[in-house]
């Protein structure tokens, strides 16, 4: 709303702000002054607006308020006593008021009940919008005025039923188009192909006229040749007659990566070595990286290294205890490491009379777009374990604001205790419902033991799929492991979530219709 101005200030701004007061304070009491036309025919309507676009453009933006000028070609819907017509700009291109004269459709009207920018969408949101410098598409605006008694004045005042989101995109891509999604299912697409390049150092705006609503969720997809970008706002209300202005964004195509967790069982199921079965395996589910439990290397089995070399990949291997211990390997081609992997040593726990109780290790490795930890962890020490290891997460990797994955054979069942406990700062991403142990003797017991996790300090990721592998074309699972591979599928984004910055008002768009004579 329009904010009064301090009248004693010598403040420029101010001085500039008495002035603009006075000329919309004149022009609205001259409005006042206006009479009907008496009930005779309606040949001609001022119509007073907030902003829109050529065809109704964005005005220049003072004080958080953006006026909405009509353009050449602007047209209106009518509805009155006489039927339906459509209502042509004749003169007022460029400013906040226009006259606007009868085109086509019924005539002789004397009263009217609805005006409605533009004419052709008759008051609904376009779900396809094309790019405009500077503004939103000019058709896809809806100015209204409603009126269920019917009016016989000639100056109507225009309130907007539009929300605007101005993003701010800087990059050195060219977008394809921006969809914003509403968990109703409304989906609004703003076509791009004719905006400029985007630029590294200075922010170019898209605007995108939705329907005024609230939300729990809107998904807003950024696409261009490269890819997609996906971003998840949450609990936002867009009111009628406001723009939404979110903070700038830096444009770069989101990353879809397989990430695989497997127990291959020191490779001796059925008494013989599977180090080629685990490579095939791995080759045909087609994983980018691999945490690997059970992997042993010493000078008489060297499992880590033959099955790196099998598949072409970088590894990083570290013994829990003499010749066996946890690895993780990756696609180099897909995926580059930052800095050095480490690792984090896991004591076992004392006095414990479990046949289990042996130290183990915690593998931290960090990736261009994501961190990834590896583990096999103790039956009876789950909870003391992963409490060392999220304080070394925050400690030492959750500065790096990038999705952190704990993947790995941890000892525990979904609905043990201390799971539920883990679960407040972790995310279970891989499925609970299948058994990722085989066991011959109880095949169709729940033995769920590994697991993939996402940290929730961290940046969100959208799971696309997850899976329990049993089967393959390469061999039979079980000939490689007693465990199954489990595997998800994430898209990893680049940035944070966008906040909104700041609302601005459309000019008087956001003033309850009504008469103005």
């Amino acid at each position: 709303m329009w904010k009064s101005p301090n009248w004693t200030s010598t403040n420029p701004q101010d001085f500039m702000k008495r002035i603009c007061y006075m000329l919309l304070a004149a022009a609205f009491l001259a409005a006042g002054c206006t009479k009907d036309n008496g009930n005779g025919p309606i040949e001609e309507l001022e119509i007073g607006i907030a902003d829109t676009d050529t065809k109704v453009s964005l005005g220049t933006e003072y004080d958080k308020q953006i006026n909405l000028l009509w353009s050449a070609g602007d047209k209106v819907y009518v509805k009155g006593d006489a039927g339906e017509s459509v209502f042509r700009l004749k003169s007022g291109e460029g400013s906040t008021k226009g006259i606007f004269e009868y085109e086509s459709g019924a005539t002789g009207q004397t009263r009217i009940t609805d005006v409605v920018y533009p004419a052709s969408n008759a008051g609904s949101t376009p779900a396809s919008q094309t790019y405009k410098e500077g503004t939103f598409d000019p058709a896809a605006i809806t100015l209204a005025y409603h009126n269920q008694a019917s009016t016989s004045a000639t100056k109507i005042l225009l309130g907007s039923e539009s929300s605007v989101l101005c993003f701010q995109m800087k990059g050195n891509d060219k977008l394809n188009n921006i969809a914003v999604t509403f968990k109703n299912g409304e989906t609004y697409t703003l076509k791009t192909l004719n905006a400029p390049m985007l630029d590294e150092s200075k922010a170019t705006p898209f605007y995108i006229v939705v329907s005024s609503q609230m939300s729990d969720r809107v998904d807003v997809t950024f696409t261009s040749v490269s890819g997609a970008m996906n971003r998840i706002l949450s609990s936002k209300s867009f009111e009628a007659g406001k723009m939404h202005r979110f903070k700038p964004l830096e444009y770069k195509a989101d990353k879809s990566f397989r990430i695989m967790s497997y127990n291959i069982g020191q490779c001796t199921q059925g008494g013989n070595s599977s180090t080629k079965l685990i490579s095939d395996v791995t080759k045909e589910l087609q994983a980018d990286v691999v945490v690997m439990n059970e992997v042993r290397s010493s000078l008489i089995f060297n499992d880590a290294e033959t099955i790196a070399k099998n598949l072409g990949w970088e590894k990083y291997y570290q013994s829990a205890k003499l010749g066996m211990g946890n690895m993780i390997t990756y696609n180099p081609d897909k995926l580059k490491t930052i800095g050095n992997p480490a690792y984090l040593e896991l004591k076992k726990i004392e006095p414990s009379d479990t046949k289990y109780n042996e130290n183990r290790i915690c593998l931290f490795m960090e990736f261009e777009d994501f961190i990834l930890l590896g583990s096999h962890l103790q039956k009876d020490a789950f909870t003391k374990h992963t409490k060392l290891i999220t304080d070394k997460v925050k400690a030492e990797y959750a500065k790096k604001g990038k999705p952190i994955f704990f993947c790995g054979d941890m000892n525990t069942r979904p609905y043990a205790v201390e799971l539920k406990d883990f679960t407040s700062e972790w995310r279970v991403l891989s499925r609970t419902d299948q058994s990722t142990f085989y066991n011959p003797d109880q095949p169709d017991n729940l033995i769920c033991i590994d697991y993939i996790f996402l940290w929730k300090g961290g940046p969100d990721v959208n799971v696309t799929k997850t899976e329990v592998c049993k089967s393959v074309q390469c061999g039979t699972i079980t000939d490689a492991s007693d465990h199954f591979p489990i595997y998800v599928d994430v898209t990893v984004g680049n940035s944070s979530l966008p906040l909104l910055e700041e609302k601005a008002s459309l000019g008087s768009y956001n003033v309850v219709a009504e008469d103005y004579q």
